[in-house]
């Protein structure tokens, strides 16, 4: 079963455009992607996003990321589809080899 996807992006100075480009690369494409710009906090503006709109299934994604496999919103979401019980899903951070302490720091704590 196919359900729609919307991806809601919060960001505070809309500079998106890496993800955008990484997002049209996905075998699955969403339905709907949300940008919401200059809203704080960051819960306040996923808020805002899935008010905007009408997918069945929401992904959740930081403006600074991009999506390194054409394959991650398929992966992502395929636990949500393949069990209704389900209910979040989530990926593991790839950080790069040159990472400060405190971003490895957060990544392991997140």
């Amino acid at each position: 079963m196919k359900l729609p996807i919307a991806v809601i992006i919060p960001s505070l100075h809309g500079d998106v455009e890496a993800l955008l480009a990484s997002i049209r690369q996905q075998t699955l494409q969403p339905a709907e992607v949300e940008v919401v710009i200059g809203v704080r906090p960051n819960g306040r503006a996923r808020n805002q996003g899935v008010a905007r709109t009408t997918a069945a299934l929401l992904v959740f994604i930081d403006d600074d990321a991009v999506l390194g496999d054409p394959h991650v919103l398929e992966r992502l979401v395929a636990p949500l589809i393949a069990d209704r019980t389900v209910g979040v899903t989530g990926a593991a951070k790839l950080l790069p080899p040159n990472a400060p302490p405190f971003q490895r720091w957060v990544a392991r704590e997140v």
